[in-house]
């Protein structure tokens, strides 16, 4: 205004994830600016994400933290993916933003160990059931993407997939595979080969979340935005779908979408990631 005063916002961004134990009590689990959940732990009582903002760092960093609400335990450098089935050990990607290297972090005592990808760039990987193979979903220079099973303990990484395909999960008993074409449709692959087989009675809008603890159902948001987040079980055989929860964060000011949703092994516990931006608007006075 002509006599000095000045309207000024202040935006504040933040990304937190909500946890809910086997006490199936939720709780605020963010640590730092940025926290994107990664993975629950099978038990249920640990959750695994990354601190990408500020304060985690030009390279990222891996947290693991008790769902009771414990001090986080920073496992290195890198972006958090999965637990592994017993939960001694997490994969990640480090240096994410660069050059792309597999990494496995031990959560207790222990040295990290680079995996040997075979110069591909890793997207995105999950451990399988035996907990020393992984599935992952990477590239080579050039090429689309294709998906890969690595042994952990040494060996080339072996294509299991046409090139086009995205990994979005692997089924409880290891055997298939939920991925997403290059029609952004979502198809049920088995391991061992064969046919990419779309699933019955997802829409447009549909994000598949993940498998749960029932090999015959996998749990979809429903839509992209701010909370009420829908989420249902859909059966993979008929297409069927049936409420499950609304995900909501108990303070829901400023939220403008939940994401990421993921389950213990028994489904009992549960955690989920969300964006806020919050802003201030200040008078200010007497500037010249």
């Amino acid at each position: 205004a002509p006599d000095g005063r000045v309207l000024v916002t202040h935006d504040v961004e933040q990304a937190g994830v909500i946890a809910r134990g086997p006490d199936g009590q939720d709780r605020e689990l963010a640590w730092l600016d940025w926290s994107l959940i990664a993975d629950i732990s099978a038990d249920g009582r640990t959750i695994l994400f990354t601190e990408t903002g500020e304060g985690g760092g030009p390279g990222y960093s891996v947290y693991v933290r008790a769902v009771d609400g414990s001090p986080a335990v920073r496992l290195g450098e890198g972006h958090a993916l999965r637990f592994s089935p017993d939960g001694k050990q997490v994969l990640a990607q480090i240096h994410p933003t660069t050059e792309q290297r597999l990494v496995v972090y031990p959560t207790g005592t222990g040295e990290a160990k680079v995996l040997n990808v075979g110069g591909l760039k890793s997207r995105n990987a999950i451990w399988m059931p035996d907990g020393q193979h992984i599935v992952m979903d990477a590239s080579a220079e050039g090429q689309d993407s294709r998906i890969y099973i690595l042994d952990t303990r040494g060996g080339a990484p072996r294509a299991v997939a046409p090139s086009g395909f995205g990994l979005i999960d692997i089924s409880p008993d290891g055997r298939r595979l939920i991925v997403r074409g290059p029609d952004r449709k979502f198809s049920l692959m088995a391991i061992a080969g064969g046919e990419a087989r779309e699933v019955p009675g997802l829409e447009g809008g549909d994000l598949v979340a993940l498998w749960g603890p029932d090999a015959h159902w996998i749990y979809v948001q429903k839509g992209f935005g701010p909370p009420p987040t829908r989420i249902v079980r859909h059966e993979l055989e008929t297409g069927r779908q049936e409420p499950w929860r609304d995900l909501i964060p108990s303070d829901a000011v400023g939220v403008k979408a939940v994401y990421w949703l993921r389950l213990s092994r028994d489904g009992t516990s549960q955690a989920y990631g969300y964006s806020r931006k919050l802003s201030t608007l200040y008078l200010v006075e007497g500037l010249r």
